[in-house]
This record gives C-alpha cells, sequence and structure tokens, in this order.
C-alpha cells in the first residue's frame, strides 16, 4: 500500500512553485521529475483526486531542494505556509475566523486526513498555556518533505488565526527512526 494525497496538495505545490520561481523556473522544475510526475504536472489536476505522494510530493519536493533551492530544505516548509494560506483564506476559512489558535491546532488531526489518505494520523494536546504539542503518530511513508510540509502549515495556520511569535521545536522525528514525529508550538 501507498500513501495518497489528495489533488489540492498537488496544486498547491504546483501553485507555489510558480508564484516563487515564475515559469522558468516551474519548467526547470518538471523537466526534472521522473515522466509520471511530470506528467501529473503538466495537466490539469482535480483538487478531489488522491494521488500517489512518492510521486507527486516526495520526489517533487526532493527536486524543488534540488533545482531551485541550491539544496535548502527549508523551501519545503515554505511550501507549506504557502498551501495554508490558499486553503485556509478559501475552503477553511470559517475555521480561521471562529476558531482560537488552540481550537485550530486541535483540528489538526481531522485537517490531515482530508489531505492525506492511507496511513495519515496525528494528535495534538495542550501542555501549556499557549503551548501544544502535535504528533504525527502514524505516517505510512515516512519523508522529510511531508514532515517540512506540515511543519509549515501549522505554522502559517497559527498565522492565520491570530497566534504571534510562534516556534516550533522538532522535538522527535520518524525520519531519523523515532516512533512518531513530534513538533512543540509555542505562541504569543
Amino acid at each position: 500500500m501507498e500513501m495518497q494525497i489528495k489533488g489540492s496538495a498537488v496544486m498547491s505545490m504546483r501553485d507555489f512553485i510558480k508564484h516563487k520561481y515564475g515559469k522558468d523556473g516551474f519548467d526547470k522544475w518538471v523537466n526534472s521529475l521522473s515522466p509520471e510526475a511530470k506528467n501529473i504536472y503538466i495537466n490539469p489536476i482535480l483538487s478531489t483526486v488522491w494521488f500517489p505522494a512518492r510521486k507527486t510530493l516526495f520526489e517533487p519536493g526532493e527536486k524543488l531542494v534540488e533545482i531551485l533551492a541550491n539544496g535548502d530544505k527549508s523551501v519545503t516548509k515554505e511550501a507549506g505556509r504557502y498551501s495554508a494560506e490558499i486553503v485556509l483564506t478559501g475552503i477553511y476559512k470559517l475555521l480561521i475566523k471562529i476558531g482560537s489558535p488552540e481550537f485550530l491546532i486541535k483540528k489538526a488531526s481531522s485537517i490531515m486526513t482530508t489531505f492525506y489518505k492511507e496511513g495519515a494520523a496525528m494528535t495534538a494536546e495542550s501542555v501549556g498555556d499557549k503551548k501544544v504539542s502535535t504528533k504525527i503518530t502514524e505516517f505510512l511513508d515516512p519523508h522529510y518533505v511531508a514532515e517540512n510540509r506540515i511543519m509549515g502549515w501549522t505554522e502559517k495556520a497559527m498565522e492565520l488565526s491570530g497566534a504571534k511569535d510562534i516556534n516550533i521545536e522538532v522535538a522527535k522525528t520518524m525520519t531519523a527512526g523515532d516512533p512518531y514525529t513530534e513538533f512543540i508550538v509555542t505562541w504569543k
């Protein structure tokens, strides 16, 4: 079984690259992809269709880092921030309007399952005033691109919900062999 990612997340990767690097950057990036991944990215992407995460998130994220970001992996976190801004000022706008940062972060587990299918689970719990631990407890294919995107998405979501001075510490990571990925999120 292979992890699946929603078309809306694939679209946000495509749109982020076009936005940040323009047509020339996009063309350079898309031409570096495997034929299967390239075919997905050059054709219309339906937001409700599920795609294989390896071909539409991990490989494209690695190529983004390699081809356009000179090895800087933080660009994948930036892609997650971009995705949150698009989603949370669009279809999930109501969550931002009615929810506090605490409310939003606790909704992370249900929001995550709208983007990842087959082996993805996340929990969130308060560990103090304006401090939350989010744990990715299940992720079929742990990968730094996914972790960074989730971290960036969380950071931008917190900003949009009114949090200030957000700090996200990576306490554990499945990509390093830990049993789960844990982000400690603090804000003012």
